[in-house]
């Protein structure tokens, strides 16, 4: 959801718009029949396809449809994270929420919410990188941000900025409160720039 949120209110500067996209009014029905939550969508020139990423489901930590018209959707069936990181809960690290983005060199940066090892009740964010928008992932072995002290690490989405700098938005929520939190990255995507 926070991912289709942000695509409001984070216009991309530098996102190009498809040539392909109809007008979605007059469209009946489910675009993808799956148990497909928590869904984010990018679309990769370079492959003239729709790719949307979604919460762990079967065996996939991080699911994957494809559409060319942003109407058909089809299961790609493949894993786009098979390894999560090394800080996750290894018997389940269910991963929610996936949000991918492409950084100016061209790769991909994929940010998500996992359980964790040291508190399977609690969520911290993690970010995998890969060359192609399909994957496979890599993690990396930390977490991009946890504080399991404050709270569960929620729905961590990249945004570039118009100026060509690069954001992390996600949300530390608790039984009392839920915060919001901005962090400027590095051009990889992960590097963080200030406290935060």
């Amino acid at each position: 959801m926070l991912g289709f949120l942000l695509l409001a209110l984070f216009p991309c500067g530098l996102c190009i718009k498809p040539q392909n996209i109809i007008e979605r009014d007059n469209i009946l029905g489910p675009a993808l029949q799956a148990d497909f939550p928590d869904p984010s969508i990018i679309w990769v020139e370079s492959e003239n396809l729709w790719f949307a990423f979604a919460t762990y489901a079967s065996a996939n930590n991080v699911q994957v449809a494809t559409s060319k018209d942003f109407i058909n959707w089809t299961l790609t069936g493949e894993d786009a994270l098979p390894i999560v990181g090394g800080w996750t809960y290894s018997s389940s690290p269910q991963v929610w929420g996936p949000m991918v983005i492409q950084i100016p060199d061209g790769s991909f940066v994929m940010y998500y919410t996992a359980n964790s090892e040291e508190n399977t009740a609690g969520h911290c964010a993690g970010v995998a990188t890969s060359r192609t928008a399909r994957g496979p992932y890599i993690a990396q072995v930390t977490p991009f941000v946890c504080h399991l002290d404050r709270g569960s690490v929620l729905d961590p989405a990249g945004h570039l900025h118009p100026d060509g700098s690069l954001y992390v938005i996600y949300t530390i929520d608790n039984s009392n409160s839920t915060h919001f939190v901005l962090q400027q990255v590095a051009l990889d995507g992960f590097t963080k720039i200030g406290d935060e």
